[in-house]
């Protein structure tokens, strides 16, 4: 039960930071050159790509921060920096959104990366990893 438990607050976790629903508008505005007919294509491709960059940060985070010797604690205030950032620019939007311009098909950048496994999904992973051990899942 308290398995299942942290899989749900995981999973609710996770849906907040990378918030689908508000990806959706920017999504469609990078795949309107796209041909109709791939765009199917082009989103579960950028997802899988997406999914594998978070599964290795999930899992090797920790290494990858000691690489560059970085602690968790950094982490934790970069990621709450980047999403206290996020929420100013919702609260108060400025005139100047910059606006993506993609010719022909986008690959990786800008839907795989940053869009889905951005800066705040990658900090809260590592964080998730740290707190609950993934670690000892790959040793």
């Amino acid at each position: 039960m308290e398995t299942l438990l942290r899989i749900w607050s995981a999973s609710l976790l996770l849906l907040f930071v990378l918030d689908p629903f508000g990806n959706i508008p920017v999504l469609l505005s990078v795949l309107k050159d796209t041909h109709t007919r791939r765009h199917f294509r082009v989103i579960l491709r950028e997802m899988i790509i997406a999914l594998v960059i978070m599964v290795i940060f999930l899992f090797f985070g920790p290494a990858i921060l000691g690489v560059f010797g970085l602690e968790t604690g950094a982490i934790r205030v970069a990621g709450g920096t980047v999403l206290f950032v996020i929420g100013l620019r919702m609260v108060f939007p400025d005139g100047d959104n910059p606006t993506v311009q993609v010719r022909d098909e986008p690959f990786i950048v800008p839907i795989a990366i940053p869009l889905i496994a951005g800066p705040s999904a990658l900090a809260t992973l590592i964080i998730m990893s740290e707190s609950h051990d993934m670690t000892r899942l790959v040793s």
